[in-house]
């Protein structure tokens, strides 16, 4: 699995490959993504409490420019190198 670190204004910041078995902490207040590299993949994400539903991730502004997008999509995912 890939995780991929963003910095504020949507530029990555860091990318990580996470291996079978590995444990990956990601940094307090910031945007990542998870994925997936591989047919399968399990994968587990956990917070400190309360679970708060809808109110419980913050997305970037910067992430608007994707929506029913799919040319700035196809773009995105191919500056990510997957």
């Amino acid at each position: 699995m890939l995780c991929v670190l963003f910095y504020n204004n949507g530029k990555i910041k860091s990318k990580c490959v996470i291996k079978k078995n590995d444990i990956y902490r990601t940094p307090l207040n910031t945007f990542h993504t998870m994925i997936p590299t591989t047919k399968y993949v399990i994968y587990h994400e956990s917070k400190i409490g309360p679970f708060l539903k809808k109110n419980d991730s913050i997305f970037p502004s910067w992430i608007n420019k994707f929506e029913n997008n799919k040319k700035e999509i196809l773009k995105f995912k191919k500056n990510l190198k997957i």
